[in-house]
Order: C-alpha cells, then structure tokens, then sequence
C-alpha cells in the first residue's frame, strides 16, 4: 500500500463489500503519523472551508460553517449554518473523489493523501449511500435522499440551521486523530467543486458516558 489507501469504488460494486477497507485502516494504525489507534468512532467537524481557487472552476459552491462540538455531550448534534450555489446542475454523471489527509506527530504540518477514495462515476448516488447525513443537507433536502434518481438543479439552496450527522456508515473503523478531508467532484478533466472540511476523529463514547 505504500504511504496511503486509495480505493476505486466502481458504481456496480457498492464499497461496503470491499473487506479492503479493513486492511486500509489497519495500515493507517501502522504508518499515519498522529494517529497510533483505531476502532470505532466518532467524528466531530472543526471547520469548513473553500480549496484555492485555481483547485476548482467553482461550478458548485459550499459556504457554510459548523457549530462547536461539545464533548460533554457527544450524542448532540452538530449543526451547519450557511448555503451552497450550484451554478450547473449536479448528477450521477459526475465523479467524486476524496482526500484524508492525517496530523503530522508534532502537530505542525498535513501530511497528504493518508486515504484516498475515488468514485469514477455516480458521485451524487455515492455520496447518498456514503455521507447520508451531509448529503441530506448538500443535495436538498429528504426529498432527494428518497428518489431513485440523484439529481440537484441550478440554484442557491439555504443551509440554514440543521443538525448534521458525519456518520459514514461503510467505514465501522477509523484512526484517531485530527483529519483533513478534501472534496472533489467534476465531469471528465474538469473538477467543479473542491472544498475541505477538518474534522476530529475520537473513540465512540460508551453509552451513559458523557464524560
């Protein structure tokens, strides 16, 4: 595997009937720096903000921000507060691909590309089945989420004040530790959208734990 995991998650083979994923997060154990333990997990969101600009055409636009999170009460949600501009329509033609980037051991730089996820195709459909919760959010709404087809048209669409779920539930497994996520999707050599979300990745409170 050398220093990183990467995945091609072909559309007609759904990625939680890849096993690699477990041998993937036990590389991670073995050689993301930062990040020395994995298990179950619960993920919390640091910040939310824009790639550079020359990383995108900017086609599909995120300005959002997220609440704190408070360990004393795990269970609560986090919320998302913004909107997000889609200036072409967004579909399953698109591809997606997802960069973890892990904490270096004293903390001062981003080592890049620890996990690297890529969807050839069916992006909005991927990212239904594997971000249910922020997809609820980015792509509009329950209505999309019940549909056969995952379609989102031209428009501005209002964040507002909702509670957000990061559960990735094909990934029961992850290192600990301080994470950077950088999203992409676009159509063949264009990438239309590119934003980086920093996340916290800490062991799954028992239950009637608070801490």
């Amino acid at each position: 595997m050398g220093n990183s995991c990467q995945f091609v998650a072909l559309s007609v083979m759904p990625m939680h009937r890849i096993p690699l994923y477990l041998l993937c997060a036990a590389e991670l154990v073995r050689t993301a720096a930062g990040a020395p333990f994995a298990g179950q997990y619960l993920a919390y969101g640091s910040k939310l903000y824009p790639c550079a600009t020359n990383e995108s055409k900017n086609n599909i636009i995120l300005r959002s921000v997220v609440s704190s999170f408070n360990i004393k009460e795990p269970s609560a949600l986090q919320r998302l507060y913004g909107n997000i501009t889609y200036y072409i329509s967004f579909d399953d033609t698109f591809w997606a691909r997802t960069r973890i980037d892990s904490r270096s051991s004293d903390g001062q730089r981003w080592l890049k590309n620890a996990f690297l996820i890529t969807f050839p195709g069916k992006a909005c459909s991927m990212m239904r089945e594997h971000v249910p919760g922020l997809a609820r959010i980015l792509l509009g709404g329950d209505e999309i989420m019940k549909r056969k087809s995952c379609s989102v048209q031209t428009g501005e669409y209002s964040i507002g004040n909702q509670a957000v779920n990061w559960t990735v539930p094909h990934f029961p497994i992850m290192p600990y530790g301080h994470m950077r996520i950088q999203q992409l999707a676009g159509r063949g050599q264009d990438t239309d959208y590119c934003h980086m979300f920093e996340f916290n990745v800490i062991p799954r409170p028992k239950l009637g734990n608070n801490g």
